[in-house]
């Protein structure tokens, strides 16, 4: 079982690829990330669900995020009013 830490640091490490831009479709990335596809596509879910936009342009076939300039400091989902009434 993977620890807090090491997740943090594999979404970190995910994050950082994405945004380096061309960084190729999920086999691409998982590869890159030593992980499966399954488990890529789980850690850019959970990386929506902490709010940063990213998107798959299927022309270029990569990930890239839509709006760098979102700053998600302080993002506490707990304090969240639309997660809360879920």
């Amino acid at each position: 079982m993977m620890s807090y830490v090491q997740q943090s640091e594999k979404l970190k490490y995910l994050y950082e690829l994405i945004c380096r831009d061309n960084c190729g479709g999920a086999p691409c990335l998982a590869e890159r990330m030593h992980v499966s596809v399954r488990n890529l596509k789980t850690y850019i879910s959970v990386l929506r669900e902490l709010g940063y936009s990213i998107q798959f342009d299927s022309l270029t076939k990569t990930y890239f995020v839509a709006n760098k300039d979102y700053q998600i400091e302080g993002f506490n989902p707990t304090n969240d009013p639309i997660i809360k009434m879920a």
